[in-house]
């Protein structure tokens, strides 16, 4: 009597470490990968950092290549790493990104005493045990035991077992008269699944690819590239809300708002814990002079410096009565409190750049420094509308101070918002005139 097709199954294929490190690092680097060279040896991990890069290669690109592809991405900490810009502001924001939608797992391996835990990776779990550093254990040997063992553990549980049925069997199967066929045929759906499956992964991980290429089209001001590229992402993953903010971006900076709220709302709809869509959905309505929609979604974002003084944009705008005014105060107020609050200022999302609309450009504020002297000249403002010279030309000053070089790029942005105010309540034009000029 025949029997029925067992499924087998196939080795799991090796899971895609990329490692992220400083190169004042390589010589602990070297002993990382040595150490985990046993993983490598059983097939459970393949292991890339950009000490791989061919002569002739395109380094950058190789780089995004392998790190948008990778299934695990292992950060080598240590204070190099943290002041590395490229480690920093690229690979890791990526990885962040990656972690944030499930498509990498980052793991923070603690090489040096450092303070990590105020980072953008602070709240993830790290290696080895405790976050102790691999330098601090009785031995180097040790420390790196303790992470392989670390390692393995997440490895055993993220370990991508293909359930596929070798298609001979199948077709063996298939050629049975008796009731076998079921059996095969059931089989076949199984086989047909798990290759829908792996092209579906494909197509995701291809789109989260294509989301950074947009990016950096956005960055050059490509709009034509940047726009080709976000729509074949969102036609590749329909559920990557990072096409469609994408997307909501370039059209907002094509001066396009109603087209970039519909694309935004369909982010956040999509990842409504992601707080940068939800930040880029209120721009939008505050473009259009939608306030009440624009206050209600800055309102709904949790310990965000960059909303409050949104938000206190936009009671100054909303009315010239001493009511407005106090509540933009208070939000000024509440964004100083926030970027001085170190357990706040360090979350990923308030890491992120802001970006300021004037009439001709926009105005980056990157670091912390730059933010606090961004919210300090503000509130200096609200509260010299509000005729408060004595407190408004403490946080002038404090502005100053913060600011260093980058003080003209942000008075431009003060001026592009006072001739705002100013059209919009021409009863403000003596104050703030004589608030602008101090900057002369």
């Amino acid at each position: 009597m025949s029997t029925a097709a067992s499924p087998a199954t196939t080795e799991p294929k090796p899971l895609r470490v990329f490692i992220s490190f400083s190169h004042s690092d390589d010589k602990l680097r070297k002993k990382f990968v040595n150490a985990i060279s046993p993983l490598l040896r059983q097939g459970l991990i393949e292991v890339w950092h950009d000490r791989k890069i061919l002569p002739g290669d395109q380094w950058k690109g190789v780089i995004d290549d392998r790190l948008n592809s990778a299934d695990i991405v292992v950060l080598l900490v240590s204070n190099e790493f943290l002041a590395s810009d490229y480690c920093y502001e690229i690979e890791l924001q990526t990885a962040l990104q990656m972690h944030e939608a499930g498509l990498a797992r980052v793991i923070p391996v603690i090489l040096k005493p450092c303070y990590w835990q105020g980072s953008p990776f602070g709240k993830l779990g790290a290696l080895p045990e405790d976050g102790k550093p691999v330098a601090s254990w009785k031995s180097l040997e040790d420390g790196l035991l303790n992470v392989v063992l670390g390692l393995l553990a997440v490895v055993n549980k993220s370990a991508k077992v293909q359930a596929a049925v070798k298609p001979e069997e199948v077709r063996k199967a298939l050629r049975s008269r008796r009731w076998p066929l079921v059996a095969a045929v059931v089989a076949l759906v199984a086989l047909m699944a798990g290759a829908f499956g792996l092209v579906h992964q494909r197509q995701i991980q291809q789109a989260a690819a294509l989301v950074t290429q947009g990016n950096e089209f956005l960055e050059d001001r490509n709009w034509s590239e940047a726009e080709r590229t976000f729509t074949h992402a969102k036609d590749l993953d329909p559920n990557n809300s990072a096409a469609y903010a994408g997307l909501g971006m370039l059209y907002s900076l094509e001066k396009d708002p109603a087209a970039a709220i519909n694309l935004y709302e369909t982010a956040v709809k999509l990842s409504p814990q992601q707080p940068a869509y939800q930040i880029n959905l209120a721009d939008a309505y505050f473009s259009t002079g939608d306030y009440e929609k624009a206050l209600d979604k800055y309102a709904g974002i949790a310990d965000s410096p960059y909303a409050a003084i949104s938000s206190a944009k936009i009671f100054r705008l909303m009315g010239a009565d001493l009511q407005a005014l106090q509540k933009a105060a208070t939000q000024n107020r509440v964004a100083l409190t926030w970027l001085n609050d170190p357990q706040i200022s360090n979350l990923p999302e308030n890491k992120l750049e802001w970006s300021l609309a004037t009439d001709t450009k926009l105005i980056k504020v990157i670091n912390q420094s730059e933010k606090l002297c961004y919210a300090q000249l503000e509130l200096a403002l609200t509260l010299s509308l509000l005729d408060n010279e004595t407190e408004s030309k403490q946080y002038r000053e404090q502005g100053r101070q913060s600011c260093g070089d980058r003080l003209p790029g942000i008075v431009r942005e003060l001026r592009y918002e006072i001739d705002q105010l100013n059209q919009k309540h021409p009863e403000f034009t003596a104050r703030s005139s004589e608030f602008i000029k101090r900057f002369s």
